[in-house]
């Protein structure tokens, strides 16, 4: 599609909706009960569809709609992010996005939708993890490029993280890791991807690379989501589909298509459970070939994880939900990993495995400061 025709769809959504009238409920900003928890199934991820969301699910190289999670109470879902309710510190999980008049951030509660932000920006695209959202503002054609991106902070405030207009982003979505790093494709001009980028939860560059010639045919771009520690690409509008990521040193290129159902059409996407840092390029251990188990966790001193494999432990570092390097004393022995916490304080952290064939794979640990 070409980009003219691209920004006359955003557009199409941004009139259909100041169209409707659409009344929210009063500004909660955060102080509404927790929502109801919808749980990650295995091996699924979500797209918005007209005023739904529909929960669909890879089985090898076949993608099932399983059906309609919520229908929202107006015509069109222009964005969609799965993240926790981390504004009322709740671990529960629940959709976010946003409406054109007057522009704001929504969630679901499990029963409605409620207004939890209000901005001077239209936010299109959005991307979440645990208690990470960003919400991604593309410019209006024929206006000057403010294009930004935008992390919903726990108080109500979109903070801009991502103002560079050097480059025009070309994929109308983008995706949020565990570690909260941010992935999205840019270039020149919407039809014309060049690279993928990749920023800290700060906004800061921490990887980019070049995408090569399997991007230049590409139709309308419209999803981004992490599923089985790959990132894909949805695009096309009939037959919808998705296609992977695969980045080898300091490139991008895509894998062969999967079909979408093709019953509907779709307009965002995003992952529901936890995905790994790809940004270094290395690929993960599937699977299949990995178990990992970690005793005790919670922890306050001492945990041991046991990370049994085909290839041997080559390194391990602990990450905070920040994705800033840890504290922590580590020993290996052979699939053994004993990590001591002196001084860290308690929360969430992510163990990081590197293995000798240079794949790698993520694990949760908790620290708690009961005694």
């Amino acid at each position: 599609m070409h980009s003219s025709n691209f920004c006359k769809v955003i557009y199409s959504f941004s009139v259909l909706l100041l169209q409707c009238n659409f009344l929210l409920a009063q500004n909660f900003f955060g102080q509404e009960d927790s929502v109801i928890d919808i749980p990650c199934n295995s091996n699924s991820f979500y797209g918005a569809s007209a005023n739904n969301i529909r929960e669909l699910q890879i089985n090898g190289q076949n993608i099932v709609d399983l059906g309609i999670i919520t229908t929202a109470p107006f015509p069109s879902i222009l964005a969609m992010a799965y993240a926790n309710d981390f504004m009322n510190g709740s671990t529960n999980r629940t959709f976010y996005s946003s409406v054109v008049a007057p522009a704001a951030i929504i969630k679901f509660t499990g029963t409605s939708w409620v207004t939890v932000a209000t901005d001077s920006l239209i936010y299109a695209n959005a991307g979440g993890y645990g208690d990470y959202l960003y919400f991604q503002h593309i410019s209006p054609v024929g206006q000057v490029n403010d294009q930004c991106i935008s992390r919903l902070l726990p108080n109500g405030v979109l903070q801009k993280i991502f103002t560079d207009t050097s480059l025009t982003f070309t994929v109308a979505d983008l995706e949020v890791d565990s570690a909260g790093n941010v992935y999205f494709l840019r270039g020149p001009f919407i039809s014309n991807t060049t690279e993928l980028t990749v920023i800290d939860s700060s906004g800061n560059v921490i990887n980019s690379y070049i995408a090569d010639s399997t991007f230049n045919t590409l139709s309308f771009l419209y999803g981004m989501f992490f599923m089985n520690n790959k990132l894909y690409l949805a695009h096309g509008i009939i037959p919808p589909v998705i296609r992977p990521l695969i980045i080898t040193g300091n490139s991008v290129s895509l894998g062969a298509s999967i079909a979408l159902p093709n019953v509907t059409s779709y307009k965002d996407m995003d992952n529901c459970y936890q995905q790994p840092n790809i940004s270094s390029g290395t690929a993960s251990v599937p699977n299949n070939e990995l178990s990992i188990k970690c005793y005790p966790n919670p922890f306050t001193r001492e945990t041991t994880i046991n990370a049994i494999t085909t290839s041997a432990i080559d390194n391990v570092r602990v990450f905070s939900v920040h994705g800033q390097q840890a504290k922590f004393d580590i020993s290996i022995q052979n699939s053994t990993i004993k990590i001591l916490n002196h001084d860290s304080p308690s929360g969430v952290y992510f163990v990081r495995i590197q293995f000798e064939n240079k794949s790698e794979s993520y694990t949760k640990i908790v620290v708690s400061n009961d005694h």
